[in-house]
């Protein structure tokens, strides 16, 4: 008996509720005006504030931030610990070893102070180099009387001499 009674308690329930008043249409959307102006296509850039949340929660008390780290827009600052291998005898080995997983490659030497710091024989100090940021590895191979060129559209590297060690000579 109470089966029954919920049944239809549950049926007449259902019906009210499918029964429902046609409302009047809804009022048609505007079309696109003559008067409006075309928009601008939105141009992207790293660091342009971006529409979701800064942070997202991955735990009841953890939260990672949302973003571009450092090394993902500027790979030249990943931190690297490297043991440069045996088979590698000059600084250019050493620097195209160094830049072979960060999408830059080396430029070609432009100068002749350039090609005798290529062909220079890595220094044992430099067979080993970090933790530091790749482009402070890079540095430390050219020593204090290179500065580093870096080239972000082709994404090449090289060196030039520094502009206090412009009047000496080799």
């Amino acid at each position: 008996m109470h089966r029954i009674a919920i049944t239809l308690l549950t049926a007449t329930a259902l019906a009210a509720g499918c029964a429902a008043d046609k409302a009047a249409p809804p009022a048609a959307l505007p079309g696109p005006s003559a008067a409006a102006p075309p928009r601008a296509p939105e141009v992207y850039r790293l660091g342009k504030a971006s529409p979701v949340p800064d942070r997202t929660q991955t735990g009841r008390y953890s939260f990672l931030v949302n973003g571009t780290e450092a090394a993902q827009a500027d790979p030249l600052l990943v931190i690297i610990d490297v043991g440069l291998p045996s088979s590698l005898s000059t600084v250019e080995d050493a620097a195209d070893y160094l830049l072979k997983r960060s999408g830059y490659c080396l430029m070609d030497p432009a100068t002749r102070e350039v090609k005798h710091l290529f062909g220079l024989p890595i220094p044992s100090v430099h067979r080993h180099l970090g933790p530091m940021t790749l482009r402070d590895a890079l540095l430390a191979l050219g020593g204090r009387a290179y500065e580093l060129v870096v080239d972000d559209v082709y994404r090449e590297v090289g060196y030039r001499v520094a502009a206090t060690q412009a009047g000496g000579t080799l």
